[in-house]
């Protein structure tokens, strides 16, 4: 027979109110938390989630939507949340909306039938609106990689990244710099923003031939570097915005023949292990992963704390991303280089 409450009440000698106040994650003196923690396990104990949720209208489970399963960043992501989430005795439902608005949203509709208690989500490109549509008042929600107002968020500071991406190699000659961004999604935007910001600062001419809107696939910046490289005034470098597209874009100069940073420069976005495989290492934009997951796990777990969705009070986490220095960027005179183009 499984063991109960009744049975731990017996093994440790607390009350049941303490006991079921640790059950359900409430604070209880050390002591007791190491009592009711040692019977849990002696007794092989197992909460029985379903009866929890009739009593409390609570499920224990956060819901997660994420635009792609297969992509090392959000993987990362949800490693690092769900992490947190468990030591706070919550579980993790995750769904993959396979860069589709509408697969997006019958993955909103879906966690919301099974009565999640928060939702932790990373945006296709929905209008904010649509999201809450679907959603229940009660449930809270959080944002990852992208800020809306009234809505707790984590992401980095696209615009910085991408002007001090840019910067890096206009302080080594580079001129003529091409860019592999996402098109529909905001962060590429402002990555794109803050590149065009750094041309300007240096009195660089933007080129629109050089700005190159992709899906953000590996294949779509296969396609994009191929059409830079086919110019007839190449860059000298490229600034490629997320790690997809940093094997992508190395792909396509490994199949046309070039090389970095000899033949081009490149600097790309995320040190998730493909940069430094590569050789010679790529020089690389790189997101506090651990620190955001952590971080978009404590926001939705205070959030659920409070019934009352007025009492939840919206606030923005923006991180830093740092440069890590490779061997992907070679330092020209621009000059020469024009003169070559």
């Amino acid at each position: 027979m499984s063991a109960t409450i009744k049975d731990i009440r017996k093994k440790t000698g607390l009350s049941l109110a303490t006991i079921s106040k640790y059950l359900n994650g409430g604070n209880v003196l050390p002591e007791n938390r190491e009592k009711i923690g040692g019977a849990i396990k002696e007794l092989h104990y197992h909460v029985n989630d379903m009866a929890r949720s009739l009593v409390t209208s609570q499920t224990r489970s956060v819901g997660m939507v994420v635009p792609s399963m297969v992509s090392p960043f959000h993987g990362s992501l949800i490693r690092y949340i769900e992490s947190e989430l468990k030591q706070a005795g919550y579980s993790l439902m995750v769904c993959d909306s396979m860069d589709d608005a509408e697969q997006e949203r019958d993955n909103i509709e879906f966690l919301s039938r099974k009565n999640v208690d928060g939702l932790v989500l990373i945006p296709t490109g929905r209008k904010i609106q649509d999201i809450l549509d679907l959603v229940p008042g009660r449930v809270p929600i959080i944002t990852l990689d992208v800020k809306w107002s009234g809505i707790s968020g984590v992401t980095i500071d696209n615009v910085r990244a991408g002007y001090e991406a840019t910067s890096y190699l206009t302080e080594r000659g580079h001129r003529r710099i091409g860019i592999i961004y996402i098109g529909k999604q905001c962060t590429g935007r402002q990555r794109l923003k803050g590149y065009c910001k750094a041309l300007a600062k240096r009195g660089i001419q933007r080129e629109e031939v050089l700005e190159m809107a992709t899906d953000g696939t590996v294949d779509g910046a296969y396609e994009a570097m191929n059409q830079l490289l086919s110019l007839d005034r190449r860059p000298t470098a490229v600034f490629t915005c997320n790690h997809d597209m940093n094997i992508g874009a190395v792909m396509a100069m490994n199949d046309a023949g070039f090389r970095y940073p000899t033949d081009l420069s490149i600097i790309g976005f995320d040190d998730l292990l493909i940069p430094s495989i590569l050789n010679p290492r790529l020089t690389v934009l790189e997101q506090p992963m651990e620190e955001m997951g952590n971080a978009a796990a404590r926001i939705i777990l205070e959030h659920m704390r409070h019934t009352d969705p007025a009492d939840r009070k919206a606030e923005q986490h923006v991180y830093r991303a740092i440069l890590h220095e490779g061997k992907s960027v070679e330092r020209i005179d621009p000059e020469e280089a024009e003169k070559n183009s």
